[in-house]
């Protein structure tokens, strides 16, 4: 309601869509719509590729705890279902898109539209930089799995958001699991 009565937001409005570079940025919106779609950790240009979660996955990854520690980032293959690299893939389920959505709208015609990324398992592990993957993997996340199917089992669902689970070894994995 307040964007409603509000005379500037519908100045600023008038001038985005009949500027030159206001009709470009419409042309762009469904490819940044679906650049980052399911994929917060996506990079980040800002007007071409605009992804607004980025900052808050780059605050993670330089964040420090008093004991130097860092949340883990490596993503390796061999620690997820199915092996899927990438920035976060051992701690949530990487899907053919970004990740495995844990929030879908009712009506989300058939996958395209309403199914978002938004619960996230983030733990602290036994390393100092996020990324190298000479570290231990003592309590760093294994094989996430976003337990869809599970939560839609039932008419209504069982929850808005699907659970889902990782892996926490409490000793260092054999070699075989690197």
């Amino acid at each position: 309601m307040t964007r409603v009565t509000d005379y500037k937001f519908w100045i600023g409005q008038a001038v985005s869509h009949f500027h030159p570079l206001g009709v470009f940025q419409a042309t762009l919106f469904p490819v940044r719509y679906f650049h980052g779609y399911n994929d917060p950790t996506a990079w980040h240009l800002p007007i071409l590729w605009d992804n607004r979660e980025r900052p808050l996955f780059n605050t993670l990854d330089k964040f420090r705890f008093a004991d130097a520690h860092a949340f883990d980032f490596r993503g390796g293959r061999g620690r997820t279902l199915p092996p899927r690299g990438r920035t976060l893939a051992d701690s949530n389920q990487r899907g053919g898109k970004g990740f495995s959505p844990t929030y879908a709208f009712t009506r989300d015609f058939g996958g395209l539209v309403g199914r978002f990324k938004l619960d996230w398992i983030v733990v602290k592990p036994f390393i100092e930089d996020p990324r190298r993957t000479e570290q231990s993997y003592r309590f760093a996340p294994h094989f996430p799995v976003t337990m869809r199917e599970l939560n839609e089992s039932v008419e209504d669902r069982i929850s808005d958001h699907p659970p889902m689970t990782v892996d926490l070894p409490l000793t260092e994995p054999t070699r075989s699991a690197r």
